[in-house]
């Protein structure tokens, strides 16, 4: 099965626009989805945008909002909820045996910046071509032509062909303190 979009966007609640491209076309294997594998056997995305923005020096705006929808989010499981049968609490898939296997991701004329519009700022990693596979967590690959600018002056210019194993995380048992505001460390990119 195909899919094929042009003049894709997404902006954040504030209006600003996160993430926009030209095309996306990919491609999804469906006799594997039967046998709990999802197998994306292409994905082209042509000129595709990233615009990120550190606004206060301390904290990348995307950032701030998936935390206020986890800090909402936890304060909604809070609040008392009606008991649901034994069937209702069971889901019909576990989302967590599903492998995923997207093994050609192709990004044509990329460009990522990074904006700290309090110091005035930015970083931009642009290329003509990124290609990226992954291979249901035990396996990525990356390989790219790619300028580091600063203020829009070359700073780094890398070939990256990165073809790696990842190591295997298991999760740390630890209680969960709901009444916590959950928040991300950062660290600026652009100072």
């Amino acid at each position: 099965t195909g899919i094929k979009t042009e003049n894709i966007s997404i902006k954040l609640p504030d209006g600003s626009v996160l993430f926009n491209a030209e095309s996306f076309k990919g491609k999804v294997f469906l006799p594997s989805l039967l046998g709990l594998t999802l197998r994306v056997t292409c994905a082209d995305i042509e000129s595709p945008k990233l615009n990120l923005e550190v606004p206060d020096g301390e904290k990348l705006k995307v950032v701030r909002v998936y935390e206020d929808l986890v800090n909402k989010q936890r304060k909604e499981q809070l609040l008392p909820k009606p008991t649901l049968t034994e069937k209702e609490e069971k889901p019909l898939i576990d989302p967590s045996r599903i492998k995923i296997v997207i093994p050609a991701v192709k990004l044509t004329n990329y460009n990522a910046l990074i904006n700290d519009t309090k110091v005035g700022h930015s970083l931009t990693l642009k290329g003509e071509q990124l290609k990226l596979g992954y291979f249901n967590g035990k396996v990525v690959k990356i390989k790219t032509d790619a300028q580091l600018l600063s203020d829009n002056n070359t700073n780094i210019t890398a070939n990256i062909d990165i073809n790696t194993f990842l190591p295997t995380i298991t999760p740390k048992e630890k209680e969960i303190d709901h009444e916590a505001v959950f928040a991300l460390p950062f660290i600026n990119p652009v100072s």
